[in-house]
């Protein structure tokens, strides 16, 4: 009798297990119909615009006629022509709409921040122009340089600004001679290496007083 009353209870458990298990199951069915249910709705929304687009897009010449809007007003170059901004989603308020006029260029408001006039372009030779110098503001750099040094190498003019890193081989040539024209020296120090100066003297004096400054 006793180990009767035992396999009852045991069965009792596997059958409220199974009931559970059941449930759950229920549950997340549930769940995945209610989730496709809206999947569909969205999906009928837009297959609803896409056949309102095809409608009033069949209303378009074919072949090379001149494409006009079904109001009949014209050529028809913009979309908003065919659909609405609420039926594309992109419906703004009155807000987003307004326009601001800064210094005579049209700006959009866009939920309260207006973004600000285009800056002044200069154009990129222009720039580069400014950053490089010239063959005059070299030469002047260069002689301000002696004058306030006693003299300068030839192989520190980059490192010291005073011509720009990418300075081309007739740029150097021509502003050497102009150096020369104007008056400063040259020192041969070694197959690359030039010592530039101004004044009087033996150049290899010059040199050595400027090393030992």
């Amino acid at each position: 009798m006793w180990s009767g009353l035992g396999t009852n209870v045991l069965g009792a458990n596997k059958i409220e297990e199974l009931s559970q298990l059941v449930r759950n199951i229920q549950t997340e069915l549930m769940g995945s119909v209610e989730s496709l249910g809206r999947r569909v709705s969205d999906l009928e929304v837009k297959i609803n615009l896409l056949l309102k687009a095809v409608d009033r897009l069949e209303t378009l010449p074919q072949g090379n006629q001149t494409p006009v809007s079904p109001m009949g007003m014209g050529m028809a170059d913009n979309v908003f022509m065919f659909m609405s901004e609420k039926e594309l989603g992109i419906e703004r308020t009155a807000e987003e709409r307004e326009l601001v006029d800064v210094d005579g260029i049209e700006v959009r408001s866009v939920k309260g921040f207006t973004a600000p006039p285009p800056e002044k372009q200069v154009p990129e030779d222009e720039e580069v122009m400014e950053e490089r110098g010239s063959l005059n503001t070299w030469l002047s750099a260069i002689s301000e340089h002696i004058a306030k040094e006693g003299g300068v190498m030839n192989n520190h003019l980059k490192r010291l600004n005073l011509i720009p890193s990418d300075i081309s081989s007739e740029e150097r040539e021509e502003l050497i001679e102009k150096l020369h024209s104007n008056g400063v020296r040259e020192h041969k120090v070694s197959r690359a290496s030039r010592f530039y100066f101004v004044g009087e003297g033996e150049s290899l004096v010059r040199y050595e007083e400027y090393v030992n400054r």
